[in-house]
């Protein structure tokens, strides 16, 4: 009954059986959810599912039927190749099935790679070579929504800063004032230090 379930499948490592076991039963599990009531599911750091003949088909399973039930499902990925790396039955079924693509600053050649496929024409190829991002202040995002295509500035909150950043810096201090103030919780230490350090953990100036 919680309303948010978090499976972490790092600790199988390359153990491909249980793989296949674990990836089974999380299915199962999801599958009863999305049953009885409207969810979303996310998939982070998708390459480690995707990898495996039994995650990818998973995934791709995933995408053919939760929209069916009402639900949806979130692939995250650092790379565009982990998607172009699959069979290519699965990678037709989670892209056909996809009808909304976020899409981050990337590095040129990525940005090439993530044009041809994505069937992006020059003008939207420019948008995505123009996407800006600053470190604990914004990140140009392009949306496409069923192949229409906009960029949009996302700016977090102090707050939304410290519950999402990964950087290293924010981490720290952040391990920091947890130990200082154990009795806080994740929420209200991510309020303390967002109305504190609103852009994250100071930065040393870089050398000219």
């Amino acid at each position: 009954d919680e309303k948010l379930i978090v499976y972490d499948i790092e600790p199988i490592g390359d153990d491909v059986e249980a793989q296949r076991l674990v990836l089974a039963l999380i299915t199962a599990d999801v599958n009863r959810m999305i049953a009885q009531d409207r969810s979303i599911i996310i998939l982070d750091e998708c390459w480690k599912i995707l990898s495996s003949e039994t995650g990818s088909y998973l995934a791709a399973n995933l995408y053919r039927t939760v929209r069916k039930k009402g639900s949806a499902v979130w692939g995250i990925s650092q790379s565009v190749q982990d998607w172009m790396d699959l069979p290519p039955s699965t990678r037709q079924a989670i892209l056909t099935n996809t009808s909304i693509e976020l899409f981050l600053r990337s590095k040129p050649l990525e940005a090439k790679s993530i044009a041809q496929a994505f069937s992006m024409n020059d003008a939207e190829m420019a948008l995505l070579m123009g996407l800006q991002a600053v470190q604990g202040s914004y990140s140009d995002v392009l949306v496409s929504i069923e192949n229409k295509r906009q960029v949009v500035r996302l700016v977090p909150t102090g707050t939304e800063l410290w519950l999402a950043t990964s950087d290293k810096r924010d981490l720290d201090l952040r391990r920091s004032y947890a130990e200082r103030y154990p009795h806080l919780t994740c929420r209200e230490l991510a309020w303390g230090l967002g109305r504190k350090y609103p852009n994250g953990a100071p930065r040393m100036q870089e050398a000219a």
